[in-house]
């Protein structure tokens, strides 16, 4: 999981992976040392944001399986409101 944090000089941001936290990280535009931290809202939102799209992803396959046996009842009926036969003998 991508965090991010600014760099305490120049305030550019920078990238760093969850495992790298509590280590050094080095600025690359004025290369400033200072220590990655945590970032838990950023976590917070990864989480909650990977929680909708599988119960979405879950939730979509529920509804087609549930819908799946209603919806081709009408495809193997004709309806009689058009009669072809007597179009022509007129």
């Amino acid at each position: 999981m991508l965090l991010r944090c600014l760099c305490p000089k120049c305030g550019q941001k920078k990238e760093y992976i969850a495992e790298q936290v509590g280590q050094t990280g080095y600025c690359e535009g004025c290369g400033t040392e200072f220590a990655l931290k945590a970032n838990n809202g950023r976590v917070a939102w990864h989480l909650i944001g990977a929680t909708l799209f599988v119960v979405f992803v879950i939730g979509a396959i529920l509804v087609r399986a549930y819908w799946r046996p209603f919806g081709h009842e009408h495809l193997g009926t004709r309806s009689a409101a058009v009669s072809y036969d007597r179009l022509g003998d007129d």
